[in-house]
């Protein structure tokens, strides 16, 4: 299984930030795992597939920023 964000980014308003992430090669029983991971946070998904999830987070940037370390010592990377 890969974990990986894929941006981070300022939004429309000065304190809107988002983090897009991406999970694929995603075994059956890595799911829900995945899913309680990102739901954790807050995220939105914005496509799911029987391997892979692609979600959303919009929040300051502070918090955005604790969501990207959190996921770090999860094992998302940025490769």
């Amino acid at each position: 299984m890969t974990k990986q964000f894929l941006e981070f980014s300022q939004g429309a308003q000065d304190d809107e930030y988002y983090l897009e992430v991406l999970a694929y090669d995603i075994s059956k029983e890595e799911f829900k795992a995945v899913r309680e991971e990102l739901d954790g946070h807050g995220f939105r998904y914005q496509h799911i597939e029987a391997d892979s999830i692609k979600a959303k987070l919009t929040g300051s940037y502070d918090s955005v920023i604790e969501v990207v370390r959190d996921l770090e010592g999860r094992g998302w990377t940025w490769e």
